[in-house]
């Protein structure tokens, strides 16, 4: 089966400002509707309040009072295909101020999976023991009923998007989490070594829609409005309601103009309004207190925001729940922010720390380690004065560092030349493994005097951690100055990793060159007794 992915946009700088639709343009687009000239309706307004884009009409725009699924859906199709009110608004809808529940708009009644084996609690003891919490990363690819294809529903500043990033941030905080006893219920698939999706793409880049799917859940979880977009907001709570989460956090990164920054957070009058401003003050101040000590002492306080029936994604949990805007995707500095791992790990543990305040409960203090990334390996004969010397070739990659190339061989008899990496990890876990393919031009070598055009496609990465040693191939032919990903494996804390990269490839004998760069190891979990709930164990 062939798959199709659309992006809504591949620029790497980002949205211009005249093409994110303003509340005047999206106003005068209704305006000249023929559903709106047609009934007579009048447009009450159209407020924009970071992504929710909540559009009041009068109700002249109903036929006979009576809720008409099929006026709604045919505009925000045709403002999204005019405006593109969908790569940058969740859009709701109100008759006379009110949610279109109160006009016969049917809502499924979510009722608590009785079916399902019971909710395994998180058995690592710790001040959230017994609380289940619900994560929804926004956003995520979905499946564009009209224009068949699958769609980013942001996208990309500067290199990354808010679908990634969304649920990047929240593994963090599900870690976090974890440590502090709690039972993470994940609404978007949080584990990145989950394989490939039904887009073709890994499974966490998905929305939660597409993950309710792949669990099994009743439809009424995943088709609960009128298009998969709109279905995707709705499946977020749906969840939490369906697996009797205590709360729900949501979070987001905005976007406007290019020229806002900071964090701010939403809450709901209508649902648990004490208690979601509650949870929504303490988490947010957690993340202020936390950014200005931490990382940035002028990071900007956008405030905890009331919303009224603006945001789907809160205002249909049973729970206390909160949406947050982190920062901003389209500005340079809020984005280089975003890029940065050391940022992302510090949010995800104010996010938890907010969580233990609102709780009542002491955070035990677990650092997240932050990325550690180690730029040169030992060589193995040293490096000299150049390739004539010891048979190196030394250079500076797009890091700034040196790199190093030797000429490959085919046996490990012929072998001459090794490169060894080594560090002491802070904590026993899992660990990403990435190591840097760095770009250079076709190499002169003179000793032997040929022309090298390319790198191994058969470069063996051996590394050795708790369950033993892995041979990982890479072909480092087709990448130019990115990290790639070796895997996900244990190491103990307090005990030397290493990792070999020989000159061995199996090739014919030096016909090409094996690349020696960084290295990088990301905490994923850190190690300890647990059962965590992720509900797609249960099918």
């Amino acid at each position: 089966m062939a798959f199709m992915l659309t992006m809504v946009s591949s620029t790497s700088t980002g949205i211009s400002q005249s093409e994110r639709p303003d509340e005047a343009q999206i106003t005068a687009a209704l305006e000249r509707h023929s559903l709106i000239t047609g009934s007579g309706a009048e447009v009450i307004s159209a407020t924009i309040q970071g992504e929710a884009l909540v559009i009041d009409l009068s109700e002249e725009i109903l036929p006979a009072s009576t809720y008409d699924e099929g006026v709604f859906t045919q505009l925000q199709t045709d403002l999204d295909r005019d405006l593109g009110i969908n790569s940058f608004y969740m859009t709701t809808f109100k008759v006379e101020g009110l949610p279109l529940e109160s006009w016969g708009r049917p809502e499924p009644k979510i009722e608590p999976g009785a079916d399902l084996p019971e909710i395994e609690q998180n058995l690592r003891s710790g001040p959230l023991s017994g609380v289940r919490i619900a994560l929804s990363p926004g956003h995520g690819l979905y499946w564009h009923e009209t224009y068949l294809g699958w769609y980013y529903q942001r996208a990309e500043f500067y290199g990354i998007r808010e679908d990634i990033v969304n649920a990047e941030i929240m593994a963090y905080v599900q870690t976090a989490l974890l440590n502090q006893g709690a039972t993470v219920i994940q609404l978007r698939e949080l584990d990145f070594t989950a394989g490939t999706g039904v887009t073709g793409y890994p499974t966490w880049y998905e929305c939660a829609r597409q993950y309710a799917i792949a669990l099994g859940l009743p439809s009424s979880i995943y088709d609960g409005s009128d298009t998969n977009y709109n279905s995707d907001i709705r499946a977020r709570p749906y969840m939490a309601n369906y697996y009797d989460a205590d709360i729900l956090i949501s979070l987001h990164n905005n976007g406007w103009d290019g020229n806002l920054r900071g964090t701010e957070t939403y809450w709901d009058i209508n649902n648990n309004p004490a208690q979601s401003n509650a949870l929504a003050n303490a988490v947010h101040n957690s993340i202020i207190s936390t950014i200005r000590a931490e990382y940035d002492p002028n990071w900007i306080n956008r405030n905890v925001r009331a919303t009224d029936w603006s945001y789907g994604e809160i205002y249909f949990a049973d729970m206390p729940a909160i949406l947050l805007e982190l920062a901003f995707m389209d500005n340079p500095i809020d984005n280089s922010y975003l890029h940065d791992e050391a940022f992302k790990m510090l949010a995800a543990n104010a996010i938890t720390q907010g969580i233990c305040d609102y709780w009542g409960v002491t955070c035990e203090e677990s650092p997240s380690p932050l990325s550690q990334v180690l730029e040169t390996p030992f060589l193995n004969p040293e490096y000299g004065e150049g390739m004539c010397d010891t048979g190196w070739h030394s250079f500076t990659n797009q890091r700034d560092q040196p790199a190093y190339l030797s000429l490959n061989v085919n046996n490990q008899e012929q072998s001459t030349h090794l490169a060894l990496w080594q560090t002491v990890l802070p904590l026993s876990g899992e660990y990403q493994v990435e190591v840097f393919i760095p770009d250079h031009e076709p190499l002169g070598w003179i000793c032997p005097e040929m022309s090298i055009n390319e790198d191994t496609q058969n470069a063996i990465y051996e590394i050795s951690h708790a369950d033993g040693l892995s041979a990982i191939p890479v072909n480092q032919a087709q990448f130019i100055n990115e990290w790639v990903n070796l895997g996900f494996f244990n190491f103990t804390g307090d005990t030397s990793v290493s990792i070999t990269l020989s000159d061995v490839t199996g090739e014919t004998f030096q016909t090409t060159t094996v690349s020696s760069s960084a290295l990088r190891f990301t905490l994923v979990h850190e190690a300890y007794d647990h059962q965590v709930y992720f509900p797609s164990t249960f099918k």
